[in-house]
Protein backbone atom coordinates (compact mmCIF):
# COMPACT_ATOMS: atom_id res chain seq x y z
CA UNK A 1 0.00 0.00 0.00
CA UNK A 2 1.56 3.27 -1.18
CA UNK A 3 0.65 6.54 0.53
CA UNK A 4 0.31 9.35 -2.01
CA UNK A 5 -1.38 12.06 0.03
CA UNK A 6 -1.79 13.43 3.53
CA UNK A 7 -4.66 15.62 4.68
CA UNK A 8 -4.23 17.57 7.92
CA UNK A 9 -7.14 19.27 9.71
CA UNK A 10 -5.85 21.83 12.22
CA UNK A 11 -7.69 22.90 15.36
CA UNK A 12 -8.30 26.67 15.39
CA UNK A 13 -5.70 28.47 17.50
CA UNK A 14 -3.64 25.29 18.05
CA UNK A 15 -0.56 23.73 16.48
CA UNK A 16 -2.12 20.27 16.63
CA UNK A 17 -4.64 18.57 14.40
CA UNK A 18 -5.88 15.36 12.86
CA UNK A 19 -3.98 13.61 10.08
CA UNK A 20 -5.29 11.27 7.40
CA UNK A 21 -2.82 9.27 5.28
CA UNK A 22 -4.43 8.60 1.90
CA UNK A 23 -4.15 5.96 -0.79
CA UNK A 24 -5.89 7.60 -3.73
CA UNK A 25 -8.98 9.15 -2.17
CA UNK A 26 -9.34 6.43 0.51
CA UNK A 27 -8.11 6.85 4.09
CA UNK A 28 -5.41 4.28 4.92
CA UNK A 29 -4.34 5.53 8.37
CA UNK A 30 -5.42 8.20 10.83
CA UNK A 31 -3.56 9.97 13.61
CA UNK A 32 -2.47 13.33 14.96
CA UNK A 33 0.01 15.95 13.83
CA UNK A 34 1.91 18.79 15.47
CA UNK A 35 2.99 21.43 12.93
CA UNK A 36 3.60 25.13 12.27
CA UNK A 37 2.38 24.91 8.67
CA UNK A 38 -0.22 27.39 7.48
CA UNK A 39 -3.28 26.13 5.58
CA UNK A 40 -2.41 25.38 1.96
CA UNK A 41 -1.09 22.77 -0.45
CA UNK A 42 2.46 21.48 -0.23
CA UNK A 43 4.73 18.86 -1.76
CA UNK A 44 6.18 16.41 0.74
CA UNK A 45 9.04 13.91 0.52
CA UNK A 46 10.50 11.58 3.13
CA UNK A 47 13.99 10.75 4.33
CA UNK A 48 13.28 7.52 6.21
CA UNK A 49 16.86 6.93 7.40
CA UNK A 50 16.79 10.30 9.16
CA UNK A 51 13.08 10.06 10.01
CA UNK A 52 12.64 13.46 8.41
CA UNK A 53 9.83 15.09 6.44
CA UNK A 54 10.95 17.49 3.69
CA UNK A 55 8.36 20.09 2.71
CA UNK A 56 9.19 21.79 -0.59
CA UNK A 57 9.20 25.57 -0.65
CA UNK A 58 9.28 25.93 3.15
CA UNK A 59 12.28 27.23 5.07
CA UNK A 60 13.76 25.17 7.89
CA UNK A 61 12.43 25.21 11.44
CA UNK A 62 8.90 24.05 10.60
CA UNK A 63 7.59 21.29 12.86
CA UNK A 64 5.82 18.32 11.30
CA UNK A 65 5.51 15.51 13.85
CA UNK A 66 3.05 12.69 13.14
CA UNK A 67 1.70 9.88 15.31
CA UNK A 68 -0.52 7.29 13.61
CA UNK A 69 -3.02 4.90 15.15
CA UNK A 70 -1.67 1.36 14.74
CA UNK A 71 1.20 2.18 12.40
CA UNK A 72 4.73 3.62 12.40
CA UNK A 73 4.88 6.32 9.70
CA UNK A 74 8.53 5.47 8.98
CA UNK A 75 7.70 1.89 7.99
CA UNK A 76 5.16 2.86 5.34
CA UNK A 77 5.71 3.13 1.57
CA UNK A 78 5.32 6.60 0.08
CA UNK A 79 4.94 7.92 -3.46
CA UNK A 80 7.98 9.94 -4.64
CA UNK A 81 6.03 13.18 -4.28
CA UNK A 82 3.25 13.35 -1.70
CA UNK A 83 0.58 16.01 -1.71
CA UNK A 84 0.06 17.57 1.69
CA UNK A 85 -3.20 19.46 2.20
CA UNK A 86 -3.51 21.52 5.38
CA UNK A 87 -6.96 22.89 6.23
CA UNK A 88 -8.53 24.52 9.28
CA UNK A 89 -11.06 22.50 11.25
CA UNK A 90 -14.56 23.43 10.16
CA UNK A 91 -13.38 24.43 6.69
CA UNK A 92 -15.98 23.02 4.34
CA UNK A 93 -14.64 20.70 1.66
CA UNK A 94 -16.51 21.02 -1.60
CA UNK A 95 -18.70 17.89 -2.04
CA UNK A 96 -18.60 18.45 -5.80
CA UNK A 97 -14.84 17.89 -5.92
CA UNK A 98 -13.08 14.54 -6.13
CA UNK A 99 -9.37 14.71 -5.33
CA UNK A 100 -7.22 12.91 -7.91
CA UNK A 101 -3.92 11.09 -7.51
CA UNK A 102 -1.85 12.88 -10.15
CA UNK A 103 0.88 15.30 -9.08
CA UNK A 104 2.92 17.72 -11.22
CA UNK A 105 2.18 20.33 -13.92
CA UNK A 106 1.68 17.72 -16.68
CA UNK A 107 -0.29 15.12 -14.73
CA UNK A 108 -3.56 15.44 -16.70
CA UNK A 109 -2.60 17.64 -19.65
CA UNK A 110 -3.50 14.96 -22.19
CA UNK A 111 -6.77 13.88 -20.57
CA UNK A 112 -9.73 14.77 -22.86
CA UNK A 113 -11.53 16.24 -19.81
CA UNK A 114 -8.69 18.53 -18.73
CA UNK A 115 -9.88 22.11 -18.29
CA UNK A 116 -7.07 23.70 -20.35
CA UNK A 117 -8.02 21.94 -23.58
CA UNK A 118 -9.83 25.00 -24.90
CA UNK A 119 -10.52 26.50 -28.32
CA UNK A 120 -11.66 30.04 -27.45
CA UNK A 121 -12.49 32.39 -24.60
CA UNK A 122 -15.00 35.17 -23.93
CA UNK A 123 -14.88 38.04 -21.44
CA UNK A 124 -17.89 40.30 -20.84
CA UNK A 125 -16.38 43.65 -19.89
CA UNK A 126 -19.50 44.89 -18.12
CA UNK A 127 -20.07 41.88 -15.85
CA UNK A 128 -16.60 40.33 -15.61
CA UNK A 129 -18.00 36.97 -16.71
CA UNK A 130 -15.27 34.79 -18.22
CA UNK A 131 -16.06 31.62 -20.15
CA UNK A 132 -14.00 29.23 -22.23
CA UNK A 133 -15.02 26.90 -25.03
CA UNK A 134 -13.74 23.40 -24.29
CA UNK A 135 -12.68 21.28 -27.24
CA UNK A 136 -15.49 18.81 -26.41
CA UNK A 137 -18.05 21.53 -27.26
CA UNK A 138 -18.99 22.56 -23.72
CA UNK A 139 -18.79 26.12 -22.36
CA UNK A 140 -17.30 26.56 -18.87
CA UNK A 141 -17.39 29.65 -16.65
CA UNK A 142 -14.23 30.36 -14.64
CA UNK A 143 -13.46 32.71 -11.75
CA UNK A 144 -11.60 35.40 -13.67
CA UNK A 145 -10.71 37.54 -10.63
CA UNK A 146 -9.24 34.57 -8.77
CA UNK A 147 -7.13 33.56 -11.78
CA UNK A 148 -5.81 37.11 -12.19
CA UNK A 149 -4.96 37.35 -8.50
CA UNK A 150 -3.01 34.11 -8.55
CA UNK A 151 -1.16 34.94 -11.79
CA UNK A 152 -0.14 38.35 -10.46
CA UNK A 153 0.63 37.19 -6.91
CA UNK A 154 1.53 33.49 -6.95
CA UNK A 155 1.65 31.75 -3.59
CA UNK A 156 5.25 31.28 -2.51
CA UNK A 157 5.96 27.80 -1.21
CA UNK A 158 2.83 26.03 -2.40
CA UNK A 159 3.23 27.05 -6.05
CA UNK A 160 5.40 23.98 -6.73
CA UNK A 161 2.71 21.60 -5.47
CA UNK A 162 0.39 20.72 -8.34
CA UNK A 163 -2.62 18.60 -7.39
CA UNK A 164 -5.89 18.07 -9.20
CA UNK A 165 -9.57 17.42 -8.66
CA UNK A 166 -12.52 16.37 -10.77
CA UNK A 167 -15.56 18.64 -10.75
CA UNK A 168 -18.45 16.23 -10.20
CA UNK A 169 -20.92 18.60 -11.88
CA UNK A 170 -19.22 18.93 -15.27
CA UNK A 171 -16.62 16.11 -14.84
CA UNK A 172 -13.78 18.35 -16.00
CA UNK A 173 -10.38 18.00 -14.36
CA UNK A 174 -9.00 21.17 -12.75
CA UNK A 175 -5.62 21.99 -11.20
CA UNK A 176 -5.89 23.31 -7.66
CA UNK A 177 -3.36 25.97 -8.67
CA UNK A 178 -4.20 27.35 -12.11
CA UNK A 179 -1.08 29.02 -13.48
CA UNK A 180 1.17 29.16 -16.55
CA UNK A 181 2.50 25.67 -15.81
CA UNK A 182 -0.76 23.78 -15.31
CA UNK A 183 -3.05 25.77 -17.63
CA UNK A 184 -0.96 27.78 -20.11
CA UNK A 185 -3.88 28.35 -22.49
CA UNK A 186 -6.21 29.81 -19.87
CA UNK A 187 -3.38 31.76 -18.22
CA UNK A 188 -2.42 33.27 -21.59
CA UNK A 189 -6.07 34.18 -22.27
CA UNK A 190 -6.42 35.95 -18.94
CA UNK A 191 -3.15 37.87 -19.26
CA UNK A 192 -4.08 38.98 -22.78
CA UNK A 193 -7.51 40.06 -21.54
CA UNK A 194 -5.91 42.07 -18.75
CA UNK A 195 -3.90 43.97 -21.38
CA UNK A 196 -7.03 44.90 -23.33
CA UNK A 197 -9.45 45.34 -20.44
CA UNK A 198 -8.66 48.92 -19.28
CA UNK A 199 -9.47 50.56 -22.62
CA UNK A 200 -12.43 48.23 -23.16
CA UNK A 201 -14.00 49.22 -19.83
CA UNK A 202 -14.21 52.84 -20.96
CA UNK A 203 -16.07 51.82 -24.11
CA UNK A 204 -18.34 49.49 -22.15
CA UNK A 205 -19.97 52.49 -20.47
CA UNK A 206 -21.57 53.26 -23.83
CA UNK A 207 -22.88 49.78 -24.54
CA UNK A 208 -22.16 46.07 -24.24
CA UNK A 209 -18.56 45.27 -25.02
CA UNK A 210 -16.95 41.82 -25.17
CA UNK A 211 -13.38 40.61 -25.54
CA UNK A 212 -13.13 37.44 -27.60
CA UNK A 213 -9.99 35.32 -27.09
CA UNK A 214 -8.89 33.70 -30.33
CA UNK A 215 -5.93 31.45 -31.04
CA UNK A 216 -3.47 33.05 -33.45
CA UNK A 217 -0.65 30.48 -33.38
CA UNK A 218 -0.26 26.86 -32.30
CA UNK A 219 2.88 24.92 -31.49
CA UNK A 220 4.30 22.62 -34.12
CA UNK A 221 3.55 19.68 -31.85
CA UNK A 222 -0.17 20.35 -32.10
CA UNK A 223 -0.24 20.44 -35.91
CA UNK A 224 -1.94 17.46 -37.47
CA UNK A 225 -3.78 16.44 -34.32
CA UNK A 226 -6.76 14.24 -35.13
CA UNK A 227 -9.43 12.66 -32.96
CA UNK A 228 -8.12 9.77 -30.91
CA UNK A 229 -4.53 10.99 -30.87
CA UNK A 230 -2.91 12.79 -27.96
CA UNK A 231 -0.93 15.89 -28.98
CA UNK A 232 2.39 16.43 -27.25
CA UNK A 233 1.92 19.51 -25.08
CA UNK A 234 -0.70 21.17 -27.28
CA UNK A 235 -1.04 24.13 -24.93
CA UNK A 236 1.61 26.30 -26.59
CA UNK A 237 -0.85 28.69 -28.21
CA UNK A 238 -0.78 32.46 -28.44
CA UNK A 239 -4.10 34.14 -27.73
CA UNK A 240 -5.35 37.53 -28.87
CA UNK A 241 -8.16 39.60 -27.38
CA UNK A 242 -10.47 40.77 -30.18
CA UNK A 243 -13.02 43.46 -29.23
CA UNK A 244 -16.62 42.65 -30.08
CA UNK A 245 -19.46 45.11 -29.73
CA UNK A 246 -22.50 46.34 -31.62
CA UNK A 247 -21.90 47.75 -35.09
CA UNK A 248 -23.83 50.92 -34.28
CA UNK A 249 -21.75 51.59 -31.16
CA UNK A 250 -18.52 51.11 -33.12
CA UNK A 251 -19.60 53.69 -35.68
CA UNK A 252 -20.35 56.19 -32.92
CA UNK A 253 -16.97 55.65 -31.30
CA UNK A 254 -14.75 55.99 -34.40
CA UNK A 255 -14.37 59.48 -35.91
CA UNK A 256 -14.69 59.43 -39.67
CA UNK A 257 -17.63 57.05 -39.80
CA UNK A 258 -21.21 57.93 -40.72
CA UNK A 259 -24.44 56.36 -39.48
CA UNK A 260 -27.85 55.61 -40.99
CA UNK A 261 -28.92 52.63 -43.09
CA UNK A 262 -25.96 53.06 -45.46
CA UNK A 263 -23.01 54.06 -43.29
CA UNK A 264 -19.50 54.65 -44.58
CA UNK A 265 -15.95 55.11 -43.34
CA UNK A 266 -13.21 57.46 -44.47
CA UNK A 267 -10.34 56.72 -42.08
CA UNK A 268 -6.72 57.72 -42.62
CA UNK A 269 -4.08 57.47 -39.91
CA UNK A 270 -0.46 58.54 -39.58
CA UNK A 271 0.45 54.87 -39.16
CA UNK A 272 -0.58 54.29 -42.79
CA UNK A 273 -3.68 52.33 -41.82
CA UNK A 274 -6.80 53.40 -43.68
CA UNK A 275 -10.32 52.42 -44.67
CA UNK A 276 -12.45 53.93 -47.41
CA UNK A 277 -15.63 51.90 -47.67
CA UNK A 278 -19.39 52.09 -47.42
CA UNK A 279 -22.75 50.31 -47.71
CA UNK A 280 -24.56 50.91 -51.00
CA UNK A 281 -27.87 50.04 -52.66
CA UNK A 282 -27.26 49.15 -56.29
CA UNK A 283 -30.35 48.30 -58.31
CA UNK A 284 -32.15 47.09 -55.21
CA UNK A 285 -29.25 44.92 -54.02
CA UNK A 286 -27.10 45.68 -50.98
CA UNK A 287 -23.37 45.89 -51.59
CA UNK A 288 -20.62 46.60 -49.11
CA UNK A 289 -17.95 48.29 -51.22
CA UNK A 290 -14.35 48.51 -50.02
CA UNK A 291 -12.31 51.01 -52.06
CA UNK A 292 -9.18 50.98 -49.89
CA UNK A 293 -8.14 49.13 -46.76
CA UNK A 294 -4.79 48.83 -44.98
CA UNK A 295 -4.65 47.37 -41.47
CA UNK A 296 -1.09 46.46 -40.56
CA UNK A 297 0.11 49.35 -38.37
CA UNK A 298 -0.63 50.84 -34.96
CA UNK A 299 -4.24 51.65 -35.90
CA UNK A 300 -5.04 48.25 -37.42
CA UNK A 301 -7.50 47.33 -34.66
CA UNK A 302 -9.54 50.49 -35.26
CA UNK A 303 -9.65 49.88 -39.00
CA UNK A 304 -10.67 46.25 -38.52
CA UNK A 305 -13.37 47.22 -36.03
CA UNK A 306 -14.77 49.78 -38.48
CA UNK A 307 -14.63 47.21 -41.29
CA UNK A 308 -16.54 44.67 -39.17
CA UNK A 309 -19.17 47.24 -38.23
CA UNK A 310 -19.83 48.07 -41.89
CA UNK A 311 -20.18 44.39 -42.78
CA UNK A 312 -22.83 44.10 -40.04
CA UNK A 313 -24.49 47.31 -41.25
CA UNK A 314 -24.74 45.85 -44.75
CA UNK A 315 -26.33 42.69 -43.33
CA UNK A 316 -28.81 44.78 -41.34
CA UNK A 317 -29.75 46.77 -44.44
CA UNK A 318 -30.10 43.59 -46.50
CA UNK A 319 -32.42 42.11 -43.88
CA UNK A 320 -34.48 45.32 -43.83
CA UNK A 321 -34.90 44.91 -47.60
CA UNK A 322 -35.86 41.22 -47.26
CA UNK A 323 -32.64 39.79 -48.69
CA UNK A 324 -30.90 36.67 -47.35
CA UNK A 325 -27.47 37.56 -48.76
CA UNK A 326 -25.48 40.59 -49.83
CA UNK A 327 -22.28 41.25 -51.77
CA UNK A 328 -18.93 42.50 -50.52
CA UNK A 329 -16.98 44.14 -53.34
CA UNK A 330 -13.29 45.00 -53.21
CA UNK A 331 -12.02 47.60 -55.68
CA UNK A 332 -8.62 46.72 -57.16
CA UNK A 333 -8.24 43.87 -54.69
CA UNK A 334 -4.73 42.46 -54.41
CA UNK A 335 -3.87 38.91 -53.36
CA UNK A 336 -4.15 39.66 -49.62
CA UNK A 337 -7.53 41.34 -50.07
CA UNK A 338 -8.91 38.43 -52.10
CA UNK A 339 -7.67 35.99 -49.49
CA UNK A 340 -9.40 38.03 -46.77
CA UNK A 341 -12.64 38.13 -48.78
CA UNK A 342 -12.53 34.36 -49.36
CA UNK A 343 -11.96 33.76 -45.65
CA UNK A 344 -15.03 35.83 -44.76
CA UNK A 345 -17.06 33.93 -47.36
CA UNK A 346 -16.08 30.63 -45.72
CA UNK A 347 -16.86 31.88 -42.20
CA UNK A 348 -20.00 34.01 -42.66
CA UNK A 349 -21.03 33.62 -46.26
CA UNK A 350 -21.13 31.36 -49.27
CA UNK A 351 -17.84 29.46 -49.63
CA UNK A 352 -16.16 29.65 -53.05
CA UNK A 353 -18.46 32.49 -54.11
CA UNK A 354 -15.57 34.75 -55.13
CA UNK A 355 -15.82 36.41 -58.54
CA UNK A 356 -13.25 38.53 -60.31
CA UNK A 357 -14.11 41.57 -62.48
CA UNK A 358 -11.79 43.71 -64.58
CA UNK A 359 -10.92 47.11 -63.13
CA UNK A 360 -11.77 50.24 -65.08
CA UNK A 361 -8.17 51.38 -64.66
CA UNK A 362 -5.36 50.00 -66.85
CA UNK A 363 -2.64 47.86 -65.21
CA UNK A 364 -4.65 47.67 -61.97
CA UNK A 365 -5.67 44.75 -59.82
CA UNK A 366 -9.10 43.35 -60.72
CA UNK A 367 -12.15 43.96 -58.56
CA UNK A 368 -13.26 41.04 -56.41
CA UNK A 369 -16.68 40.10 -54.99
CA UNK A 370 -17.96 37.50 -52.54
CA UNK A 371 -21.44 36.66 -51.23
CA UNK A 372 -22.08 36.94 -47.48
CA UNK A 373 -24.99 35.55 -45.46
CA UNK A 374 -27.23 37.98 -43.57
CA UNK A 375 -27.97 35.52 -40.77
CA UNK A 376 -24.35 34.44 -40.29
CA UNK A 377 -23.05 38.01 -40.19
CA UNK A 378 -25.71 39.21 -37.77
CA UNK A 379 -24.92 36.29 -35.46
CA UNK A 380 -21.50 37.91 -34.87
CA UNK A 381 -23.03 41.19 -33.68
CA UNK A 382 -23.53 41.96 -30.00
CA UNK A 383 -27.18 43.00 -29.38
Amino acid sequence: MVINGIRVEMLPGHSTGNACFLTGSAIAYEGTVDTDLNPGLYKLTTQKALQKWVINGVNGGIRFIVELDGADPWTLDYAPGLRLEVISKGQILNPNEEMLDGIGPDAYRHDPKYIDRVTAGHYDVATGKFTVDHEDGSVIELDYAAIVKHLQQPNVGSATMYVYYRNLQNYKIYPRLLDKATAPNIASMVLETEQARPSAEGLARLGRFLLELVKVRSSASAVGHVAGQVPARSAEATWKAVPKTSASLTRKLIPGMTGGNRPSANLRYASGDLLQAGVQDTQGKVIYRVDQMIAVGADARTVKAAHRSLIVAAAQEARRMGQATFKMLGIQANHNARRHFDKLAREVGVPNSGKQFPSSLPMAYPNYEVTLSVDKVLATNVP
